[in-house]
């Protein structure tokens, strides 16, 4: 399991595992390789959860720095009335 999860988990940037329908879209390309490979092993496959995802501690600065100079370019470009 840990292998697909690296495996999909590469194909995306670490800003689209935040984007929240990115990671929908990563969460179901896991679920569909995971039954896959457990199921061809002669396992029985229901489901799976993921929880705790965690960043370092750098990347997680990052995005919020970029999400507050995104906000306030938003500002700037939107007239207040």
């Amino acid at each position: 399991i840990q292998s697909v999860i690296q495996d999909v988990t590469a194909k995306y940037s670490a800003r689209e595992l935040v984007n929240n329908e990115k990671r929908k879209e990563w969460i179901e390309k896991l679920r569909q390789e995971i039954k896959q490979r457990i199921t061809t092993k002669g396992f029985l496959y229901s489901d799976f959860l993921i929880r705790n995802i965690q960043f370092s501690k750098e990347f997680t600065a990052i995005i919020e720095q970029e999400l507050i100079m995104t906000l306030e370019a938003e500002q700037r470009i939107t007239p207040t009335p």
